[in-house]
Order: structure tokens, then sequence, then C-alpha cells
């Protein structure tokens, strides 16, 4: 069941393990998350997708992007989808023991805002006239750690727009060609170690067979 649970909220990356046909593709692509990459055997060929950030159109709607790569040609066993089984992947419900796993941005609002509940709500003034208070000493302790049960990992996130998500996949792409070059280099030097190896032991079979 994609509607609830985690798939409702999206998954930054997904892997399928096994061949769909191209109809069965929707339902992968409708679960991925602005920004994520899926990646699995269709029709034959292993795909890559990046679902886009979504587009405003003049009209006032909204319109959804996709940019899909074919990799190479592959042979997976197809997915088993019967018996049909309902199954939902429950969401994760933040917990102080599951902290450590949620985003940086995450974890660093929910300390900031445990740390000024134990504050004082009237705050010493700034040198602006303006007197500040501390929002965040309304509530007790308890019952912020009860609303960030109920909040998703991407909460405290910032909206990425267009601009700084191509700047991060061409960042991405850059990192990736690097390491191509890298892994290039490498082989081609493995390659020339191997033709010395087997000049010398040309070599050395002539002189033994003479």
């Amino acid at each position: 069941n994609i509607e609830v649970g985690e798939c409702a909220l999206g998954f930054d990356r997904i892997y399928i393990g096994a061949s769909i046909e191209v109809h069965q593709l929707p339902m992968f692509k409708k679960i991925l998350k602005p920004g994520g990459i899926l990646v699995g055997p269709v029709d034959g060929d292993l795909v890559k997708i990046v679902r886009l950030p979504i587009h405003a159109c003049y009209d006032g709607t909204t319109e959804q992007e996709y940019a899909q790569e074919i990799l190479s040609p592959v042979r997976f066993a197809p997915l088993v989808t019967y018996p049909q089984i309902e199954t939902v992947i429950p969401a994760r419900i933040w917990t102080p023991s599951l902290h450590q796993y949620y985003p940086d941005s995450f974890q660093s609002s929910c300390t900031t805002l445990l740390l000024c509940s134990h504050s004082n709500y009237l705050q010493p003034p700034k040198p602006t006239p303006k007197e500040t208070v501390n929002a965040a000493a309304l509530l007790p302790r308890a019952l912020w750690l009860e609303i960030f049960s109920y909040t998703h990992r991407d909460w405290f996130e910032a909206p990425q727009s267009e601009l700084e998500f191509l700047r991060r996949r061409l960042r991405e792409e850059q990192e990736n060609a690097e390491r191509a070059l890298r892994a290039s280099l490498e082989a081609t030097v493995r390659c020339r170690q191997a033709e010395r190896e087997r000049d010398m032991y040309k070599l050395l079979a002539m002189r033994w067979r003479g």
C-alpha cells in the first residue's frame, strides 16, 4: 500500500531487486521523493530514474518530471506479484533512541528547542529595542518530545529550489566522473603491468626452449 506509512512520505533511494514490466514502473516512481533515485530492471534494461523538483505551471498547477537513463541490458527473475498481500511499511516514529538516525538539521533543531524549553520565557534584550521572547519555553520538555514523535525526518529541512537541486546533481555527476577517471587510470596501469609480465614470460620461455 503506497498511500500510507513510509511510502506516503517517499524514499530517497529505491532499488528494485527483480524485473518489472514498464506498466508497473509508475507505482515505484510515485513513492520517490523529489531528488530521489530509483534503480532497477525494467523490461530487460537496468534503468536509473531521478525524480526532479516539482515545477509550478502558469495556470497554478504543478508538474512532476523524471529523468530516466538506461544503464545496461540485464536479466533478472520477474517480480512476484501473486498472491497479493496487503503490505504497509510503517513510518518511522521519532524517539530519543532513534534521534541519531535523523538528518543533521532535525537533530540540531530538536536540540535547540529542548534547550530553549529549559530557559526563561523573557530573554535578555538584545541591542535592538524590541523585546525578545523564548516561544519554546511555553511548552515543557515532555510535550516537545511528544510533538517530535509526530514529525517526519525532513520536517526541519528547508525547501530545495530547482537551482540548488541542479547544483547538487552537478556536483554528484562531477564526483562520479572523477571516480570513473581514477578507475580508468588504475585499470590502464594494471593492464600495462600485465603486458610487461606477459612479455617477460615470453622471453623466459624462448630462452628456455633455446
